[in-house]
């Protein structure tokens, strides 16, 4: 990312880009909070180091999410597991301990169908890729067949066509009258 305006440092501009991400795009609230003309953010949003600087900054938060949110489900797979194993803890009132029962059979059932739904949800796009893959190859096969088709029809002999006039019968005198052309 290469800036060559001196008015303001790389620093106020990225600053400016993490701003204008923040706060949705708003161009007023960073104008105002960076005290850089609204105009001037314009005209940065139109050159190519702001794409590739905003690009790049939302490639790296996206990135980042995707590691936390890996680390919750991972983490929420455990304590599914533990409890399906072990059980659900309750407290047990005459005893004043926390123990463990088994899970009902319709909390499993809930677990294990959403589950089954979300794995598909995950597994689709692979589906739909090769959908796709195996359709270009048919697409592709149907072009060589009207190729060949189309090269054998040039390779045939013309077909000669011989004009025809129409002669329409005339219904009074049963005279039969040729039509002009």
């Amino acid at each position: 990312m290469e800036i060559t305006n001196s008015t303001y440092s790389e620093k106020e501009r990225l600053d400016a880009i993490n701003l204008f991400i923040a706060f949705g795009g708003n161009r007023s609230r960073v104008s105002e909070a960076l005290k850089i003309p609204y105009s001037t953010l314009r005209m940065w949003e139109k050159q190519d180091w702001w794409r590739d600087a905003y690009f790049q900054i939302k490639q790296q938060e996206s990135l980042v999410l995707s590691a936390k949110l890996h680390k919750i489900v991972l983490k929420s797979l455990e304590e599914l597991d533990d409890r399906i194993v072990n059980g659900d803890h309750y407290y047990h009132q005459k005893s004043g301990q926390v123990l463990r029962k088994p899970v009902n059979a319709r909390d499993l059932q809930s677990i294990v169908r959403d589950s089954i739904d979300r794995k598909m949800k995950l597994d689709k796009p692979a589906t739909e890729e090769q959908d796709a893959s195996n359709i270009m190859d048919k697409l592709a096969a149907l072009a060589k067949n009207f190729e060949a088709i189309a090269e054998k029809a040039s390779k045939k002999a013309a077909v000669e066509v011989t004009d025809v006039i129409y002669i329409e019968e005339d219904k009074q005198d049963g005279m039969v009258q040729e039509r002009e052309a």
